[in-house]
């Protein structure tokens, strides 16, 4: 801040001293829109506009951020509860098996078997289990790896929607935020894109920039892309043919809000249960393998008496 006060002192454009501390500063959006309204002389509404914009867009990201927490620790304690029964307890079971020098069923030994892997190489283990993450989170940050996992994003059940949403909720609060500043059409198309988690949808709205300037309507562009849903296209196409495209692209962004919300707890609502039911096959495999030995034993001991 300081050194942009010193800029601004010297002559400098306000927009121009920020973008002059670098992106790690000042975003490339936040200096555009400054800019925009230093031109226009309406510096208030730009500001009031991105107060906005980024109160919007925090309340998202932690919506999406707190939907994630839940499942996260569950499959942690999951992970957890498995490598305390596979090394401490099993091995005791194993023991008591032994000793019966019974046939044991096929589900039980495959069970041993594993208990067996994680008692003596349980560093190994963990080991490929980091070597794979890290092998994946390297791949996800390669240009490939970005489109894949992306496209994974999109196609999964439930989680596609949400990600439609979402991108359909960033591209209307960002355009209009833009447009109410003063920023052309095709530039702010430019923004947008830079500014969109998903590479599918950013590379949507750079072909429909490129369509744009050729003088393709901005519906038509984004219909082409056959990502946007039709509410995208319709109240951009009422919002070119009005002379509204701001207020249409407000309405559109406060409508998509909710329906991130909303999406959000409908995949929490299916995840609890797909985990709660997740964790009790599991545990059930276990509890199975080990109690039919047993059963064998007593009904051994039955036949005996």
């Amino acid at each position: 801040i300081y050194q942009t006060q010193k800029e601004i002192q010297q002559g400098e454009t306000l927009a121009g001293a920020m973008r002059k501390q670098g992106k790690r500063v000042f975003v490339p959006m936040f200096v555009n829109m400054v800019a925009a309204g230093e031109a226009s002389g309406n510096l208030s509404v730009a500001f009031a506009r991105m107060a906005d914009y980024y109160e919007n867009a925090n309340k998202t990201k932690s919506a999406l951020k707190k939907a994630m927490i839940y499942p996260i620790i569950v499959i942690l304690v999951v992970i957890a509860v498995m490598f305390a029964m596979m090394l401490f307890v099993l091995p005791k079971f194993k023991t008591m098996f032994e000793s019966m020098g019974a046939e044991l069923p096929w589900i039980t030994r495959a069970i041993m078997w594993t208990s067996d892997m994680f008692v003596g190489y349980w560093w190994a283990i963990l080991a490929a289990g980091g070597m794979i993450a890290l092998l994946v989170w390297l791949f996800s940050r390669t240009k490939k790896g970005t489109y894949f996992f992306d496209w994974i994003m999109r196609k999964i059940p439930v989680f596609g929607t949400l990600t439609v949403k979402t991108a359909s909720a960033q591209f209307a609060r960002t355009f209009a935020t833009l447009t109410a500043s003063g920023i052309p059409i095709i530039e702010g198309l430019e923004i947008v894109s830079r500014n969109m988690t998903n590479v599918y949808f950013k590379d949507a709205l750079l072909r429909a920039r490129e369509q744009v300037a050729v003088g393709t309507p901005l519906a038509d562009a984004l219909r082409s892309s056959n990502l946007f849903p039709p509410m995208v296209i319709h109240m951009v196409r009422i919002g070119e043919e009005s002379g509204n495209l701001e207020n249409m692209l407000d309405k559109l962004a406060e409508y998509y809000d909710e329906e991130v919300q909303a999406a959000t707890q409908k995949v929490m609502a299916l995840l609890e249960p797909m985990i709660i039911i997740a964790l009790c096959g599991v545990v059930g495999t276990v509890a199975i393998s080990v109690l039919l030995p047993m059963f064998q034993m007593y009904s051994m001991y039955d036949q005996y008496l």
